[in-house]
This record gives C-alpha cells, sequence and structure tokens, in this order.
C-alpha cells in the first residue's frame, strides 16, 4: 500500500516548495565575523537558538542595520517556522518568537514561511517536521563525513502528508493539550525524585544516629550482652593479643595490596581489620568493615548495624 492510499480520507502528500507556494523557504544568512557589530541592533540567531519544538533564546551575536541591509539578509517573523539543518538533533524545528529586535539568521537555519497564513498552519508544519517520520526521511538524504547536515535542495524533496487547513488547526490543539499535560507530569516527577532522595537521606541519617532501631532497643532492654563501647573495647583487645604474630602481619600485607583476604576465621579477619587501624587509621575501618559483610553473606542486617556503630565511635576517638 502506497503512502497516499494509507492516508485519511480528504488528506494528500505534499513537499515544503508546493505548500509555500509564494512565500519564503529559504536558508538563512552568510554572515561572517568581521560583519558582527556587538553593539548592533540587529540579532543574529544561531544554530543553539532552535530547539527541538521550541525557541532557546541563548545565543548574544548582532550586526548592525546598515550591514543587515548591504548583506540582503532576510528579517524573521513571528511564527516563522527555523528549521536547524544540523545536529543535534538534525531536522529540528522551531517558531520564531516575537523579539524586541530586529533579527535574522545564519545560514545553516532554513527559513519556511507561508504567503498567507490561511495557506497552513505553522505549528502544525512544525510539529510535521518534528515528527519520527520526517526525521527519518531527513537522516536518510543528510550528508557530510565529519558533521551530518540536510540541504535545503533535499529539505525540499521529502513529502509529507497535508490535511485539510481546519483539522491542521485540531492537530495543533490536541498536540499542544497532551504536550502540556506530558510537561506538567515531569515537573511533578522531577518533585517526587527530590522528595525520595530527600527521604533516602532522613533514613540514612536516621540509621547512623540509631533512630531505625529505637524501637529494638527498647524491645530488648536486658537482652543487649555488651555495650558499643565495650564491643569497640574487647575488639581492640583481641587485636592487641596478637598484633606481634608474624603470620597475621604477613597476611595483612597481603591484604592491604589486594584489599581482600582469604583468613577463615572471624576472630582473625577482625583482628586484620584492626591491625590496619593501628597502622593506617580510622579511615580505612569502614572501608574493610564493609568488605568483611560483603565477603560473608551470612552476616546479618544486626552485625551491619554494629559495624556502623563501630565505625562511629572510632570516628570519635580519633576526634
Amino acid at each position: 500500500m502506497s503512502e497516499i492510499e494509507k492516508l485519511p480520507r480528504g488528506w494528500a502528500m505534499t513537499t515544503i516548495p508546493s505548500l509555500i507556494s509564494g512565500g519564503v523557504f529559504t536558508d538563512g544568512d552568510w554572515v561572517e565575523s568581521k560583519d558582527q557589530d556587538p553593539d548592533g541592533s540587529v540579532r543574529l540567531l544561531q544554530l543553539a537558538d532552535i530547539g527541538d519544538g521550541f525557541f532557546i533564546n541563548k545565543s548574544n551575536r548582532f550586526l548592525n542595520e546598515e550591514t543587515a541591509n548591504y548583506l540582503n539578509c532576510t528579517y524573521l517573523k513571528p511564527n516563522d517556522v527555523l528549521v536547524a539543518r544540523m545536529p543535534d538533533p538534525l531536522g529540528r524545528a522551531c517558531l520564531m518568537p516575537k523579539l524586541k529586535q530586529a533579527s535574522v539568521t545564519v545560514v545553516d537555519v532554513c527559513v519556511i514561511r507561508p504567503a498567507k497564513n490561511e495557506h497552513f498552519n505553522s505549528s502544525w508544519i512544525m510539529h510535521f517536521i518534528n515528527s519520527p517520520d520526517f526525521r527519518g526521511k531527513i537522516a536518510a538524504l543528510q550528508s557530510g563525513s565529519t558533521r551530518k547536515r540536510i540541504s535545503r535542495g533535499n529539505l525540499s524533496k521529502i513529502e509529507f502528508p497535508l490535511p485539510p487547513r481546519n483539522e491542521q488547526d485540531r492537530i495543533v490543539e490536541k498536540l499542544d493539550e497532551l504536550f502540556s499535560e506530558l510537561d506538567a507530569g515531569v515537573n511533578e516527577l522531577k518533585a517526587a525524585q527530590v522528595k525520595l532522595n530527600n527521604y533516602r537521606q532522613s533514613l540514612l541519617k536516621s540509621a547512623v544516629e540509631g533512630v531505625l532501631t529505637q524501637k529494638w532497643r527498647n524491645d530488648n532492654k536486658g537482652k543487649i550482652e555488651e555495650t558499643g563501647q565495650e564491643l569497640l573495647n574487647r575488639i581492640l583487645s583481641n587485636a592487641g593479643n596478637r598484633i606481634n604474630s608474624k603470620s597475621l602481619k604477613k597476611k595483612a600485607k597481603i591484604h592491604l595490596k589486594t584489599g581482600k583476604t582469604n583468613i577463615q576465621s572471624q576472630s582473625n579477619r577482625t583482628q586484620l581489620i584492626y591491625l590496619n587501624f593501628l597502622k593506617g587509621g580510622f579511615g580505612q575501618v569502614f572501608r574493610k568493615l564493609v568488605g568483611l559483610i560483603e565477603a560473608d553473606q551470612s552476616i546479618d542486617l544486626e552485625t551491619l548495624h554494629t559495624c556502623m556503630a563501630v565505625n562511629i565511635l572510632l570516628f570519635k576517638l580519633a576526634k
């Protein structure tokens, strides 16, 4: 089935030159650096100003009116369709807004303007140019080895569907309505992402401060065999008692170089960590504790909490 046969009733296939019919379909102007004037009154729009369906208003280039007239520049009008003939993305289009100053654009931007407004809706053709189907045809006709571009000649060859004039208006109204809903949804997702990040930080803060296990401590009063300080004293004592072991020192050196340990005994692994503490300072202890936990999948959540508490106590002792 051909493209024409697939079209809704009342639609036809057309090209930009056929649709313009006496309007404007031209490239921007070749304005060199020597032609520009930062104090000029005529704005020189750049590729960076052309967004994908919206005007970015990013550039800050100007030339004076005398030079613009000498170069026979095409002055832009509100609702002109501006098509970027270079990436990114290639072929993106937006509408020219109403700016305070007179404006022209560079040669790599194509300008489309109907002879009469009743010929077509400028927003409609902008949306159609930005559609996946039209973009695919642009990609097929692009040229250039280092930086891709679409020539105005190739752009003029692309066929696309033309709905009746009143249906064009309805298409634009519906797209504006749906795009507004999408924008609102994006804003809500961004707000939710900020809230989730804040909640995550709050949870981590609660974990470090012991708030997450407050109920557990209340429920287990009298059942806790030793305090965090007592645990720390025991660990440091065990490490000190065996610190002179030559074999353990050798293993400790291997451990420091590789970040891994082949020591199977839990007490020896604990001693190895705190040997590291005595030799290198508290800054490495938490990393070694985490390595121990990751290596031993049988360690439960309470042990993790204990390790976090030990790290906090070491930090306080170091201060």
